[in-house]
């Protein structure tokens, strides 16, 4: 069996030695690491399909509410890619619009202020929302059994579409976070 070793610099004091079966290993781990972040931050884009009305007053209200929630979740996320704040090795801030331009850390943070308004009135249209799926369970239990299949498949739609405004809109709270806590 052939056995490679290469020898790493960490600092000016310390090597580390791995092997390449190490060395390769580490960067498929980080790889997938790489890519399971990328595929979770764009899953928000993602476009679900709306669920269609059951006929149903609580769970069409549900729906209704879930649909526009929705929305601007991905709304608000396309104006977070807008906007991208890291701070650098060097410790200094790069601050770039979705093109990669730079852009000034005043106008960055006042596109920030707006997200974050934004971001906050999310979070409230959400906690309605909770309390509309209360509703529509109940309506849905009420209901004639011929609307039951109907307002059932309406009701997980639109829970899809809760569930994905509620992930989007955490991984906007913290983006929003970092990047205010760089420019701060």
């Amino acid at each position: 069996m052939l056995h490679i070793t290469l020898e790493v610099g960490i600092d000016n004091n310390i090597n580390k030695q791995l092997t390449l079966k190490q060395l390769t290993m580490k960067k498929s781990i980080l790889s997938l690491v790489v890519l399971f972040l990328v595929s979770s931050f764009s899953f928000a884009q993602e476009e679900l399909k709306s669920p269609k009305l059951s006929g149903i007053g609580g769970v069409d209200a549900f729906a209704s509410k879930s649909i526009s929630v929705y929305k601007e979740s991905n709304a608000i996320t396309k104006l977070m890619n807008a906007v991208k704040v890291e701070k650098l090795e060097s410790g200094a801030i790069n601050v770039t619009d979705a093109e990669g331009k730079k852009v000034e850390s005043k106008v960055a943070l006042s596109k920030l202020d707006i997200l974050a308004a934004r971001i906050k009135k999310q979070t409230g249209n959400l906690k309605k929302l909770v309390s509309l799926k209360d509703d529509a369970a109940k309506a849905l239990k009420g209901a004639k059994m011929m609307k039951k299949a109907k307002g059932t498949k309406t009701l997980n739609g639109s829970v899809k579409l809760e569930k994905a405004a509620i992930d989007a809109t955490k991984t906007q709270g913290e983006t929003l976070t970092k990047y205010i806590g760089f420019l701060s």
